[in-house]
């Protein structure tokens, strides 16, 4: 980076070349032989002043110069500290906080109302869970598209199945005997489903009753699986006889062969047709059955306990990645912004010592130059001294020539109130950031706070 002083020379002239051009002890001698100065006099005297102006002029010159530079290095020093302390950063960095602790009050009362109702269904789930002994887990959650289409097929196979056993006795062939079927499959099948998963299941409970209902469900179902497949074969029959009647008829004298247990009447397609029946209904009962946990409602219970829990999380991750990871990374970049800093801290402070050096050569030139016009003065009176008749002025002994009247007033420029303000701002951004940086820290202590629970599950 540049460093905005310029090159100046500070070595001093050759002050014998001056001495020459003013024909100093010449003209020393000179008025010395008049008396000249008077003894009375108390300013300098014509000659006097040539060396002084000579001086003066070159310093003034010089001094020019210097204020120049410096004024330039200083602007340089003001625009940089004004683009290195531009604070919006941490305007910004507040309004994100207060946005995200005013956002958050509201989500708090939302996420404890929430957790409430959560572990409402944690202890409905383990108060049903415990008062029914059941010590494992209810297991993986059933997956319903694929027991669905499970049972599809299964329907789907006795179905096919069925239709080529009342084929015979439709009006409408193949098609009708697909349809009637496809209606007795879908009964069978999803009746007996039904049986397992809601009824029989109720075997497994601790409660008195629920577990009488579930024997009788049992009960019924190693009656009634035959029977209902005896009614179906023996409606087959009436269907396929010759005498084929209307099928309301053909039901009423399926029911008639079914009480008097004609089962040597049976056609050996229906007796086919009766197994197949009662296979699929045993098959449908045993899957109803295994359908979710083995005792009745637990899965139901643990599918409502893990939707809770499912909804929760969802909470739990967006209070997490909405203000936690938000805080993380104004944290980030206020720390990154405050390493950037330092560099350019060193750059400028660099920028002021540079100025202040370059302000102690020119302080220096000054008291040489100082020292120079002191030595040519004295030089002349005591020339002039020695070479005249009466007393010399009093002022030869005591009025030499100081830097201030030589070069003016001392340079005197903010660089001092630069280096003090640069501490200054320092300090304030830094205050400031830590003032950020804690609210950060009590909102995140907050949000962990609220964070740290147990679900008890």
């Amino acid at each position: 980076m540049a460093s905005n002083v310029s090159v100046i020379d500070f070595s001093s002239p050759n002050d014998e070349r001056l001495l020459r051009r003013l024909k100093l002890r010449k003209n020393a001698k000179k008025r010395a032989r008049s008396n000249h100065p008077v003894s009375n006099a108390v300013s300098y005297d014509p000659v006097e002043q040539k060396v002084i102006s000579a001086f003066q002029q070159d310093c003034a010159k010089k001094k020019q110069d210097v204020l120049e530079t410096i004024h330039n290095s200083e602007e340089a020093i003001i625009a940089q500290k004004a683009k290195l302390f531009d604070r919006s950063y941490i305007s910004e960095a507040k309004v994100e906080v207060a946005d995200l602790k005013h956002y958050f009050k509201g989500f708090k009362r939302q996420y404890i109302d929430k957790r409430k109702l959560h572990q409402e269904k944690i202890e409905e789930f383990k108060k049903f869970r415990d008062d029914r002994k059941l010590l494992e887990p209810p297991g993986e959650r059933s997956n319903v598209f694929w027991y669905s289409l499970d049972l599809l097929m299964l329907l789907a196979v006795e179905s096919l199945l069925n239709m080529y056993f009342f084929k015979s006795g439709n009006e409408l062939g193949l098609l009708g005997g697909l349809i009637e079927a496809f209606g007795i499959a879908g009964f069978n099948i999803t009746f007996w489903f039904v049986i397992g998963w809601w009824g029989i299941k109720r075997i497994n409970s601790v409660i008195w009753y629920n577990k009488i209902f579930g024997y009788a469900f049992f009960l019924f179902s190693l009656l009634a699986i035959p029977t209902t497949n005896l009614l179906i074969g023996f409606y087959r029959d009436v269907l396929t006889s010759s005498l084929t009647p209307e099928r309301s008829e053909a039901f009423q004298k399926a029911w008639g062969m079914l009480f008097a247990m004609d089962i040597k009447l049976l056609s050996p397609s229906s007796i086919m047709l009766i197994l197949l029946g009662i296979m699929m209904a045993g098959w449908a009962l045993q899957k109803g059955y295994k359908y979710g946990h083995r005792y009745p409602g637990y899965s139901a219970k643990f599918e409502e306990f893990q939707k809770s829990s499912d909804l929760f999380q969802e909470l739990d991750d967006e209070l997490r990645e909405q203000y936690i990871v938000s805080l993380a990374e104004i944290s980030a970049q206020l720390s990154e912004k405050i390493q950037s800093i330092k560099p350019q801290i060193g750059d400028i402070s660099a920028r002021i010592k540079r100025v202040e050096a370059y302000i102690s050569k020119w302080e220096s030139y000054l008291k040489s130059r100082c020292k120079s016009v002191n030595s040519l003065l004295a030089n002349y009176r005591d020339v002039n001294t020695r070479s005249r008749s009466d007393a010399p002025p009093k002022y030869f002994s005591t009025l030499f020539l100081d830097e201030q009247k030589l070069g003016g007033d001392k340079i005197m420029r903010a660089l001092g109130s630069n280096k003090f303000d640069l501490d200054v701002q320092i300090t304030e951004i830094s205050n400031q950031v830590d003032q950020v940086l804690n609210n950060v820290l009590l909102l995140e202590k907050d949000i962990n706070q609220l964070l740290d629970w147990e679900d008890g599950s």
